[in-house]
């Protein structure tokens, strides 16, 4: 405990911790959008910018209230498959999250112990919170490892840096969004990591059992990130293998083990095999598909491209983040300068730029290889995917200037306070000013909400809509059709007009193309789109009937 308060860097990270909590909950403090707190109901449902999010969302609290990992679409043999928001899937008739199974895990353990204690009014509240109270510990346990390699003073600045990074902070304050959580993962394993290499007493057994149990967990939340982590994890071991005793690599085994059981019975549950994933075509009998033919007939997550690549590393380490490239190149020049010094121990400088430079390869390569952008406008921005895919580089670029300054730190003490005070007034502008940046999605969370009350006004309880980007906010309070250029979209139309359902479209009335190429399959099958019944800025709500 004395050396706890002796700690003065760590206790103002702790301080800092709590200020940034309530900072990154920015998103969730709208009247529009908050978890209301009410003991006598459920929390009210909350929408969200993003179908990750939305599907998260959407299986945490089937899981929490209704104690189902899957729910049963009654429809789905009748619309072949069809019926589904874009980040679910159907297998076996029953609607399942396309992907990372074990987010909703995690989600709905830490909501259910809340909603245990103080009732389902507090759900909401406790599931928003999570990825902030994430994004504002993992700086801590940062520190704590960075302290073990390096020293007090790099480990503080780059926890410092991590707070108010940018992107760290944009995703900390996506409250479904799965990244934060997966990088908390990796950054508490590798703080009992070097817990473990430096623990000489019985805790060192303990430590292994985390470090593999945490590791484990962070894979069990993006399985694909083993891609790179598994190597880098491996390459660790061998370099450590004077440091494992029998008994502690016995409980680094224990860690791991556990791990891939709760993934294996996970994958099971929502997919009915271990190697099954939303992410592939479901099968004719309804099963979902295997993973390992996607990999194995496109390794690239969206083909291959060398010049997308370029452009990727271009926007998102420069034109995204012009200021804080800056200071990244000047930190890697002085790491290279540190590289060729004499008189130097250069084992933990060259192991961190060669750990780097593979990470940085692995995931620029599979995630940078494809040209596509998130959003209708086709901007590069802090919304895109490929902020999140490259979240463990930007983590790395804070120890990078965090080394740089604590050699100006020596130099020009009283300056890096400046410094710190650029980079934060950068990050706020790029956060929550820049496109995508938090403030403009909090509005478009409240034109969200108000969209979707005129729709369940001017349609059907069990009516369908057809829509490509709406569902995000319309299911479930209508079920959604999204795949639009699937084969089986119009004889699911038909087979339900067939039925007596109310099937409309709401969907972009400036996207001529798409309606005439709907139109026109829609008239070979004798189907017609009528006039508008709601109209927003730029979409607009028809039905679809047999003509």
């Amino acid at each position: 405990m004395k050396n706890f308060f002796e700690d003065k860097y760590k206790l103002f990270l702790i301080g800092l911790s709590i200020i940034f909590f309530v900072t990154y909950l920015f998103l969730s403090t709208d009247f529009n959008n908050f978890p209301k707190i009410n003991f006598f109901h459920q929390s009210d449902y909350l929408i969200f910018n993003q179908p990750d999010e939305s599907a998260n969302y959407f299986f945490t609290r089937k899981l929490v209230f209704d104690k189902g990992f899957r729910v049963e679409e009654n429809l789905s043999f009748l619309t072949l498959n069809q019926l589904h928001p874009r980040s679910m899937t159907v297998v076996q008739g029953a609607l399942v999250p396309i992907g990372f199974p074990g987010v909703i895990a995690v989600f709905s353990l830490f909501a259910s112990f809340f909603v245990y204690i103080f009732g389902s009014s507090f759900f909401n509240l406790a599931l928003v919170s999570l990825v902030p109270l994430l994004g504002a510990i993992t700086p801590l346990f940062f520190y704590g490892f960075l302290k073990k390699i390096f020293n007090r003073r790099v480990a503080f600045f780059a926890s410092l840096l991590l707070f108010i990074n940018p992107a760290w902070w944009y995703y900390a304050s996506r409250s479904l969004q799965h990244t934060i959580i997966f990088i908390f993962f990796v950054v508490s394993s590798l703080y009992f990591a070097a817990s473990f290499v430096y623990c000489h007493d019985k805790r060192k057994s303990l430590f292994a059992f985390l470090w593999a149990f945490l590791f484990g967990v962070a894979i069990l939340i993006r399985p694909i990130e083993f891609l790179w982590l598994g190597p880098l994890l491996l390459f660790f071991l061998v370099y450590l293998r004077k440091n494992l005793t029998r008994n502690s690599f016995l409980f680094f085994l224990l860690g791991a083990f556990l791990s891939m059981l709760i993934f294996a019975l996970l994958q099971i549950i929502y997919y009915g095999s271990i190697w099954s994933t939303g992410y592939a075509f479901v099968q004719e009998n309804g099963m979902a598909g295997n993973i390992l033919d996607k990999i194995s007939s496109n390794f690239f997550l969206f083909s291959f491209s060398f010049k997308a690549i370029l452009k990727n590393v271009l926007f998102y380490s420069g034109l995204v983040f012009p200021v804080w490239l800056f200071f990244y190149f000047l930190s890697f020049v002085y790491l290279n300068y540190l590289l060729l010094k004499k008189n130097l121990d250069k084992k933990k400088y060259k192991i961190l730029v060669s750990t780097f430079v593979f990470t940085a390869i692995c995931l620029i390569f599979y995630y940078g290889s494809s040209s596509f952008v998130d959003n209708l406008s086709g901007q590069y921005s802090i919304g895109s995917s490929q902020v999140r895919y490259f979240m463990p580089l930007y983590l790395f670029g804070t120890v990078f200037i965090a080394l740089l300054f604590e050699f100006l730190f020596k130099k020009l003490k009283y300056f890096i306070f400046i410094f710190f005070v650029f980079l934060l007034i950068f990050s706020i502008k790029s956060v929550f000013y820049d496109f995508e940046g938090l403030s403009y999605i909090k509005s478009v969370l409240i034109e969200y909400n108000d969209i979707k009350t005129e729709i369940v006004q001017n349609t059907e309880d069990n009516s369908i809509i057809v829509t490509r980007y709406a569902d995000k906010y319309i299911f479930p309070d209508r079920r959604v059709i999204t795949s639009v250029e699937d084969k089986n979209f119009v004889p699911a139309i038909k087979n339900l007009l067939l039925r007596g359902y109310k099937v409309y479209v709401f969907d972009l009335f400036a996207d001529k193309r798409y309606y005439e190429n709907m139109s026109f399959q829609l008239d070979l099958s004798d189907i017609s789109i009528s006039e508008d019944i709601f109209k927003t800025k730029d979409s607009s709500l028809q039905q679809i009937f047999l003509k």
